[in-house]
């Protein structure tokens, strides 16, 4: 059986992308009979040390590299972490990882202004991008990547929902980097009385997640400046509004799409993206159709480098699975009393082995 140390573990997080992604991830790896720890990024962001010869030795002398040593692979949720020089102790892992012989998998991420570690990008045994702005930086700085969509298209969520919104408007919360150009915005639909504030940062998230593409699809239309917001509308074809957020992510996931979809980032333009995304609902069909297309796609490169052949689901993988599904019914407690402080000390190890 093959060992993965899987970083960025985001489910720790009460946000319905977080949990969606991280059940794609470690059900895909379950499903292919390897034993998986977890590590999120509050356990590893002190292995970034400033500058990359003192992280690799401050790595190489620390617990983690025993752990590195032991896996036959690092698998990297990439999500939203690494741009603009932020996530660092993520390419630094990935760097000791590369030195000691352990393929490393970078996958469902955005890359956006790296700098200083081109020839780490270059040498990841997998690196494949969620969006199409990142794509095109990485190949501009001559990086081999692959295209691909988010990871959260390959969750199943439920067909049917746990709530009906009547056909009101939805808005989602927002990144705090973002907050000058959202908060305007928000301030004028929040009046409206047919808007509902629907947050993906969620104290119920660990227990609803699976309903929210069902949810939105009764709504009228989805005010989205979360990344994740876009995708759980996409994926039910639900008309929605894209808003900025903290990196290239949400241009960049509409430019790969090649459909003019409206991202609004001034309140002037509201109204008139608003009655486009109502009037043009088959737009919002094939942009799910695009999602269906490309899903799939994050463990073909592993699966290829460990000679995997296609995965067939079989009934023993199932207590793994349930296995984590307790596991993240006790992320709720966990998270109030840790996350919102910054106190995770915790080792989420979810290992089904």
């Amino acid at each position: 059986m093959y060992k993965v140390l899987y970083l960025n573990y985001t489910a720790i997080d009460p946000h319905i992308g977080c949990i969606g992604v991280c059940y794609v991830h470690l059900t895909a790896l379950f499903n292919r009979g390897i034993d998986v720890e977890t590590l999120s990024n509050y356990q590893l962001k002190g292995y970034w040390q400033g500058d990359r010869t003192t992280s690799l030795e401050y790595i190489s002398n620390s617990e983690l590299s025993s752990k590195i040593y032991d896996s036959d692979a690092i698998v990297i949720n990439g999500e939203g972490t690494l741009h603009h020089n932020r996530g660092l102790f993520l390419l630094s892992i990935a760097e000791f990882a590369i030195t000691v012989g352990v393929p490393v998998f970078l996958i469902n991420t955005t890359i956006q202004e790296i700098d200083g570690f081109d020839a780490v990008l270059s040498s990841l045994s997998d690196l494949a991008v969620r969006e199409k702005s990142s794509y095109e930086y990485l190949i501009s700085k001559g990086i081999n990547c692959r295209l691909t969509v988010d990871s959260i298209v390959n969750a199943d969520f439920s067909t049917i929902g746990d709530r009906d919104y009547s056909s009101k408007l939805i808005i989602n919360d927002w990144h705090p980097h973002a907050e000058l150009i959202i908060q305007p915005i928000v301030d004028e639909l929040i009046v409206k009385s047919n808007t509902i504030y629907h947050p993906l940062h969620d104290s119920n998230a660990y227990s609803n997640w699976r309903y929210t593409v069902a949810n939105y699809q009764t709504a009228e239309l989805i005010i989205a400046p979360r990344y994740h917001s876009i995708y759980l509308s996409g994926l039910g074809g639900s008309p929605f509004i894209a808003l900025p957020s903290n990196s290239h992510k949400v241009s960049g996931v509409i430019y790969a799409s090649g459909l003019p979809i409206p991202i609004c980032s001034n309140i002037k333009d509201l109204n008139s993206h608003m009655e486009y995304a109502k009037n043009n609902p088959n737009l919002y069909l094939e942009f799910r159709d695009y999602l269906s297309e490309n899903k799939n796609k994050d463990f073909i490169v592993f699966d290829r480098y460990f000679n995997i052949a296609k995965p067939q689901f079989k009934e023993s993988i199932q207590e793994k699975i349930n296995a984590w599904e307790n596991k993240i019914d006790s992320h709720y407690n966990l998270s109030m009393t840790n996350f919102y402080n910054n106190l995770l000390v915790k080792d989420l190890n979810i290992s089904a082995g």
